[in-house]
């Protein structure tokens, strides 16, 4: 039982491994969009040296309302402690896809017609294989580069089928360098054991991420350029309560043949999110099929957090309630134009949930909860 409910870390020398509850209180949650689904990861980290590292981060997932498994593995070795050098191996199986051959069709189709469950869409399973370097070369940037090899297999039977004139295949590859800038200014820092610890800054974080996809590199093909740029901002108000704010934008340019949009900032992740995802970065109510729908997207989040914000002065002994946050999101994407998201949450030791409302192209959409079941805390 003990197993079950609390997580362990197991410790020899310079190494240790830590595993998250079975009953896992971060990742056991249920949407009204995405129905119930369940998350596990694992954690082992290694000192190989004074100024070395390797960690290494098995995930698992699984949604029971489209009865899909996903995996993934990201290992990082860093090294140059005071550069933050890094680099990592990321493999995994993903979620689902369709190709940019169907974008016209559902860009043609008015959104009352829009099914994506009854509409003739041929899905593929993402997988990829991603290497990136990285090191912080002043306080407060860092930079990343590395590049993915994608392969998108098709998610049933649907060979031979023609769409657009081509033969539909079996699976497609891709190739594509990355490059990702994060500028953090006025980053406060301080060094343990040789090693520099980054604590965060009073200003926004920059990000910038472009894509390149290569055509004729180990069979793959599909060209493409994917830039997209996200602002993140958190701020105290006052001394329980905290301010996040989240913008951003990006596109896919210069394509030819076929391509799958899949952001980098504007993603629903089937494997375990950092929390800052999962307040501000994802939308509670919309269906999965809209973030690859579009090549392109604008984006703005908020959530605004406080253990003192109604329950509490309503009923002042509730002193089970942890903390309290506000939630408003706003989209701009291919049919919604916009969709935006308002909704309220309660974090307790036991059960954290909120209940959201959505409105597509300022139409009244749907009502829809979360709840993330969190008996047994980590």
């Amino acid at each position: 039982g003990d197993r079950a409910i609390s997580s362990h870390t197991l410790v020899w020398g310079d190494s240790d491994l830590k595993f998250s509850p079975l009953v896992n209180p971060s990742y056991l949650s249920y949407t009204t969009s995405k129905g119930l689904s369940y998350k596990l990861a694992l954690n082992f980290r290694t000192r190989i040296s004074r100024k070395c590292a390797l960690q290494i981060k098995p995930m698992i997932g699984y949604n029971f309302k489209y009865e899909e498994f996903y995996w993934g593995v990201r290992s990082a070795l860093s090294f140059a402690p005071m550069k933050r050098g890094i680099v990592a191996v990321d493999v995994a199986r993903g979620t689902t896809l369709y190709s940019s051959a169907f974008h016209d069709a559902i860009k043609n189709t008015p959104i009352d017609s829009l099914d994506f469950e009854n509409m003739p869409i041929l899905f593929y399973r993402e997988g990829h294989l991603r290497f990136t370097a990285g090191f912080e070369p002043v306080n407060g940037l860092e930079l990343q580069a590395g590049a993915t090899f994608y392969k998108h297999s098709l998610y049933g039977d649907a060979v031979g089928v023609q769409v657009a004139g081509d033969e539909v295949k079996e699976y497609y590859r891709q190739f594509a360098p990355h490059l990702r800038v994060t500028w953090h200014p006025g980053m406060y820092y301080y060094v343990r054991d040789g090693r520099k610890v980054n604590v965060g800054s009073l200003a926004p974080r920059f990000a910038f991420d472009v894509e390149q996809g290569v055509s004729g590199i180990m069979g793959s093909h599909g060209m493409y350029t994917r830039a997209e740029l996200d602002v993140q901002y958190k701020r105290r108000i006052t001394s329980s309560g905290s301010l996040y704010l989240r913008a951003g934008g990006g596109g896919y340019f210069h394509t030819k043949d076929i391509y799958f949009v899949k952001y980098a900032f504007l993603k629903d992740n089937p494997l375990p999110l950092d929390r800052d995802d999962e307040a501000s970065g994802v939308f509670q109510l919309l269906g999965r099929e809209w973030y690859n729908s579009a090549s392109n997207y604008a984006r703005i989040n908020a959530s605004y957090s406080s253990p003192f914000m109604l329950l509490q002065r309503i009923v002042p002994r509730a002193s089970f309630i942890k903390n309290e946050s506000l939630y408003a999101g706003l989209l701009f994407i291919s049919h919604l134009c916009p969709y935006w998201e308002c909704g309220y949450g309660v974090e307790t030791p036991y059960i954290d949930a909120g209940l959201f409302i959505g409105f597509e192209n300022e139409n009244f959409s749907r009502v829809g909860c979360k709840v993330s079941f969190s008996l047994f805390k980590e």
